[in-house]
């Protein structure tokens, strides 16, 4: 738990959305975004954006120069509109057939 931190939305004291961060291999300047999960009846209504932006506010990622995320094909349309891009060797997606993105960013 010291090492990645788990976020949840609740809609009426229901989970609606839940992510996680952490380190990416206990790197101090690199970040692991673990998938951003919305229950379908409350997606396309800012759940994942606003979960995403309590990931990427938490100290674990102040000094984050980098956040990865593989991210499914469904998933692709709200991490490119958070800023996420493919890495240039990361073009096509991986044999599960998720596609590993990146945030370049400026530590705080």
């Amino acid at each position: 738990m010291r090492r990645t931190h788990f976020y949840v939305a609740l809609e009426n004291g229901a989970i609606v959305g839940c992510s996680a961060i952490g380190p990416y291999w206990d790197s101090k300047t690199e970040s692991r975004l673990f998938h951003i999960f919305v229950d379908p009846a409350f997606q396309r209504q800012g759940v994942g954006r606003a979960i995403a932006e309590a990931l990427e506010a938490d100290a674990l990622v102040k000094s984050s120069e980098r956040i990865e995320v593989h991210a499914s094909i469904t998933g692709k349309p709200l991490y490119h509109a958070l800023g996420y891009t493919a890495s240039l060797k990361h073009q096509q997606p991986d044999r599960e057939g998720l596609y590993l993105l990146e945030k370049i960013r400026t530590p705080e």
